[in-house]
């Protein structure tokens, strides 16, 4: 197999009902193009393992995957940063192990815009949200105001799912491995937007499930106090890059941020950290304006 231009991260614990369809999504794709897939599973205790095995055994494009079953636990943010260690591409894809692709045509879309428009260092696109709690219920989220984005735009809260994004693979700076980082991708995504822009493709490509199980959904009330001290560190580490060029933005993400989550906690009052993080808003739009 020749170098692959695109490399794909799949990270999976506990996915043994949804691991099938993961896969599928990423060896449907329709490429002119070399891919691989990298999936780690990070001793999942169900039968995900036994899935994947089933796949390498039958599928026509199992010849794709690098299939990695770790021995212990790792943790996600190790696991992750294991899976991209064992990137080769010029580019990275990411779809963790419970959420689906549904466009093949997905990665030639996204590669060809990257390779053709070098500003760009990422490209995303809109999402289904599956909610499995609500009769497989789905729902559709997508940032519809325009398509190119700068890092001020993603530090205030531009939204856009992991399964959505291609990246173009930069050497990442050692804090990334820090295990004060709770969420591999926000720090990477924050990284990569100082070299450059993101593109919006305003198109559905896949698929977010909502769920229990699901990583970003287990005790999040009981992360909230880690959740705020790795964006913390994550800011502190981009305003060093940036030679502070992106200090106000961060400062005021790291406000809001706190109040985000002191309201979700409920462990203060609702009324005065809306109030309060209504306040940092408006200073926001008005930093936005004064900066025109």
């Amino acid at each position: 197999m020749k170098k692959p231009l695109v490399s794909v991260i799949m990270i999976t614990f506990g996915h043994e009902n949804f691991i099938e369809q993961a896969i599928n999504g990423v060896l449907m794709q329709i490429c002119d193009f070399d891919i691989e897939l990298i999936i780690s599973n990070d001793c999942s205790p169900d039968k995900t393992d036994h899935v994947i095995q089933n796949i390498l055994k039958d599928h026509k494009h199992s010849s794709w995957i690098k299939y990695f079953k770790q021995e212990t636990n790792l943790g996600m943010m190790p696991n992750f940063i294991f899976s991209l260690e064992q990137c080769k591409g010029n580019y990275i894809a990411l779809c963790e192990g419970d959420d689906y692709w549904i466009d093949p045509l997905k990665l030639q879309r996204q590669v060809d815009f990257l390779e053709n428009n070098t500003s760009y260092v990422m490209a995303c696109h809109c999402i289904y949200e599956l909610k499995l709690d609500v009769l497989n219920e789905a729902d559709w989220r997508c940032n519809k105001n325009r398509a190119k984005y700068k890092l001020e735009d993603y530090l205030y809260k531009l939204f856009f799912h992991t399964s959505s994004v291609v990246y173009k693979n930069f050497e990442l700076p050692p804090y990334i491995k820090s295990d004060k980082i709770l969420n591999g991708d926000y720090a990477v995504f924050s990284y990569l937007l100082t070299k450059g822009n993101l593109y919006y493709f305003n198109e559905i490509m896949s698929v977010y499930r909502i769920h229990d199980a699901g990583i970003s959904n287990s005790d999040l009330h009981k992360k909230i106090h880690r959740v705020f001290e790795s964006k913390n560190y994550i800011f502190e580490n981009i305003n060093s890059v940036t030679n502070f060029a992106y200090s106000k933005y961060i400062w005021l993400n790291i406000l809001i941020e706190k109040e985000i989550l002191l309201m979700n906690s409920g462990k203060s009052s609702y009324n005065i950290n809306r109030i309060k993080y209504w306040i940092y808003k408006l200073i926001y739009k008005f930093q936005l304006f004064l900066d025109k």
